[in-house]
């Protein structure tokens, strides 16, 4: 058995020295890492002119009645993903509607668990101006979700447990607090780089990832007058984000 078990080593060395495995492995995690560095110089740009925002997150989840949690080792079916990512889209369009110009900037991802299948994190980022409730703005995109979905959809509401976060990311935050720029660290390793792990299979039919109305531009050079600590503070490298971010994978 030794044998046999070191004749399997060798071989599994052998193909992974292998200069198209190489690339296939470097093509697989070149996406997660482009989607956190982009999604970084994103909430830099808006660290840089904005002072304070309000922190939305939540979960949209989507379970037909009767349904079954998956089997340990079953791959993902696809089953009901296209109705699932039709509801999140018009959601999407909903969340545009329903904020306008007081969006600053959003970014979710989509996800598959063994007990709640396939799933969509938003973290969403408004202007504190007559959005000072951010539980109930929370409460209210879930009686959307719940519309779109005619009933099959729920909402994890995220802000409803504002008061025990370890870092404070939801409701109103100080874009300059430590705190403040530890969570969104967090938050942007978890809906990007767990793509250097595992990427989920929908055959290029939908987008896993996405962000957007953050402000655009070059981002402001480090230690001229106007530019804000916090921007420099929360730039940092995949490999410290996986260093002290990634610890769940």
């Amino acid at each position: 058995i030794v044998v046999q078990a070191l004749q399997f080593v060798k071989a599994l060395r052998q193909a992974l020295d292998r200069e198209s495995v190489k690339t296939a492995n470097e093509n697989f995690r070149r996406g997660a890492m482009d989607n956190f560095n982009g999604l970084s110089d994103s909430v830099v740009w808006l660290t840089q002119r904005r002072k304070d925002v309000i922190g939305l997150r939540f979960d949209l989840y989507e379970r037909a009645a009767g349904s079954e949690p998956v089997k340990l080792g079953e791959a993902a079916s696809l089953d009901g993903l296209d109705e699932f990512m039709v509801c999140r889209e018009r959601f999407h369009r909903s969340l545009h509607r329903r904020f306008g110009k007081k969006l600053l900037g959003y970014f979710w991802a989509l996800e598959y668990g063994r007990e709640s299948k396939y799933h969509v994190h938003y973290f969403v980022l408004l202007d504190p101006r007559g959005n000072e409730d951010h539980v109930g703005l929370v409460e209210m995109l879930g009686e959307k979700w719940v519309s779109l979905t005619e009933g099959r959809g729920y909402i994890y509401n995220g802000n409803a447990h504002a008061d025990h976060q370890t870092y404070p990311v939801l409701g109103r935050v100080n874009l300059d607090d430590p705190q403040t720029i530890t969570g969104l660290q967090f938050l942007m390793s978890y809906l990007t780089l767990a793509g250097l792990f595992v990427k989920l299979d929908v055959n290029k039919r939908f987008r896993t990832f996405s962000k957007g109305r953050f402000p655009k531009g070059p981002l402001r050079k480090a230690g001229r007058p106007q530019d804000r600590a916090a921007g420099s503070r929360l730039k940092i490298t995949v490999a410290q984000a996986r260093a002290n971010f990634m610890k769940f994978i």
